[in-house]
C-alpha cells in the first residue's frame, strides 16, 4: 500500500529536519516525504524520498495539507499521513497506524497517542466534542489498549484512507489553520467514516505552556475564535458556540501576565469575533452587540492603562533630566516602570506601575469568573 507524509513547514527548520528523520527512520518507510514549505527557507535534504514543495506564500497548515495530499492522490497513493512539524514519530508509529487500517475498513482517520515531549503524559490520548459548542477536550490517557472509535481525531500526526478523502473532500483550506480537524472529524462521521485513536502508535509533540497551562500566540487565539464561529455554518448551535467561544476567550485573557499581552489578547479575539459572516449571526446580533463592546471597553482600558504608563514614564524623565544638569545627580533607570536617583551618593527610588498594581488587585477576581481556568 502507497503512503505519502505531509509536513507543512513554518518556523524551525531544525525541529522540521528532526520530524522528517523520525518518519524515515520508522519500521514502516512512508514512499514519498513531502515537504510543504510555507515559509520559503527549507534547504535542500539528500533523501531522494524527501521532496520540497514551495508554494511561494504562506498558506497555512490547512492549504498545504491539501496541497500535499492533492499531490499524493494524484501519484496514487492509498494513504496520506499528515505529520505537524514539531512531532516526532515513535519508530513503529506508521505500521500501527497501518495496521489498524488494515483491520478496520471502513476507518477514515487514524491518530497515534501523542505524548508531551518535555514532560510526562499525554497531549493527546484520544478526544472528546461537545457538538453544539464545539468543544474539544482532550483525553489524559486512552480508553483502552486497543484501536477505538474516538469523537474526535486532532491534526497533529493523523493518518487518511484515500477513499475517505475521494468521499468526504480535503480539509477546508480556508481555515488556515486550528478547526480543520474538528470539521474533518465531523465530516467523516456524517459520511459513515469512523475516526480512531491507536493507542500502541505514539508520537511526541511540542505544546506551549506556561504555569502549568496551555498558552496560545494571539495568532493562534485569532484563528482559533475566528474558525469555531465560521464552523458554526455547518455543526452545532451558533448561539451555544459563540458563547463557549467568548468564554475561551476570556480564559486566556486571565492567564495574560501583563496590559500589553492582555491587549493583544483582546485584539485577536475582536478580530476573530468580527470575521464572521452575517449570515451566521442574523439571529444574534444583540449578543455580538454586547460582546463587542465588552471586548472594545476592556481593550480601551489596557490601552488607556498602557499610555498612562508612558505617561507618567516620560513625565518623570523629564523631571529627571532637568535635575540632571544640577551638581551630582545621575539617573539609574532600571526598567520601563521604575526608576532610581542617585544624588551625592543618596539613591532615590520611584516606582510608576499602576498598571502591575490593578492587575494584581483585579486578577484573582477575573479568576472567580472563569473557574476551572
Amino acid at each position: 500500500m502507497g503512503v505519502w507524509t505531509v509536513i507543512a513547514h513554518y518556523g524551525d527548520v531544525h525541529a522540521t529536519r528532526e520530524a522528517v528523520t523520525a518518519v524515515l527512520a520508522g519500521s514502516e518507510r512512508p514512499e514519498t516525504v513531502l515537504l510543504v514549505d510555507n515559509q520559503g527557507d527549507l534547504p535542500a535534504f539528500d533523501d531522494e524520498a524527501v521532496q520540497v514543495e514551495r508554494p511561494g506564500a504562506n498558506i497555512g497548515f490547512a492549504g498545504a495539507c491539501v496541497l500535499g495530499m492533492r499531490r499524493a492522490l494524484a501519484a496514487g497513493a492509498d494513504w496520506v499521513w499528515f505529520v505537524n512539524n514539531d512531532a516526532e514519530p515513535g519508530p513503529e508509529c506508521l505500521e500501527r497506524l497501518l495496521d489498524a487500517g488494515a483491520g478496520a475498513p471502513r476507518a477514515g482517520l487514524l491518530s497515534p497517542a501523542i505524548e508531551h515531549r518535555d514532560r510526562p503524559g499525554f497531549w493527546y490520548a484520544g478526544g472528546d466534542l461537545d457538538r453544539r459548542r464545539l468543544q474539544v477536550e482532550h483525553r489524559a490517557r486512552p480508553e483502552r489498549d486497543t484501536p477505538h472509535d474516538v469523537p474526535f481525531v486532532t491534526g497533529c500526526a493523523w493518518l487518511a484512507r484515500r477513499a475517505f478523502i475521494e468521499q468526504c473532500g480535503p480539509l477546508d483550506d480556508s481555515l488556515f489553520m486550528y478547526f480543520e480537524d474538528v470539521d474533518w472529524s465531523l465530516r467523516a462521521q456524517a459520511a459513515g467514516w469512523r475516526t480512531m485513536l491507536v493507542p500502541a502508535a505514539r508520537v511526541a509533540h511540542d505544546a506551549a505552556y506556561a504555569h502549568g497551562r496551555r498558552v496560545f500566540t494571539p495568532t493562534a487565539i485569532y484563528y482559533m475564535t475566528r474558525n469555531r464561529l465560521l464552523l458554526a455554518r455547518r455543526w452545532g448551535s451558533p448561539g451555544a458556540v459563540f458563547a463557549a467561544a467568548v468564554t475561551w476567550g476570556g480564559r486566556q485573557l486571565v492567564k495574560c501576565r501583563s496590559a500589553a499581552a492582555a491587549a493583544k489578547v483582546v485584539l485577536a479575539l475582536s478580530a476573530g469575533v468580527t470575521q464572521i459572516p452575517a449570515i451566521i449571526i442574523i439571529h444574534f446580533r444583540v449578543i455580538r452587540r454586547q460582546a463587542q463592546r465588552s471586548l472594545e471597553v476592556a481593550l480601551s482600558l489596557a490601552i488607556f492603562l498602557e499610555r498612562t504608563v508612558d505617561q507618567t514614564t516620560n513625565a518623570i524623565r523629564l523631571k529627571i533630566a532637568g535635575i540632571g544638569s544640577q551638581g551630582d545627580t545621575q539617573l539609574i533607570e532600571r526598567n520601563r516602570h521604575t526608576a532610581a536617583l542617585k544624588i551625592h551618593g543618596a539613591k532615590l527610588s520611584m516606582n510608576f506601575g499602576p498598571v502591575t498594581r490593578v492587575i494584581r488587585i483585579l486578577r484573582p477576581r477575573i479568576r472567580r469568573l472563569f473557574k476551572g481556568v
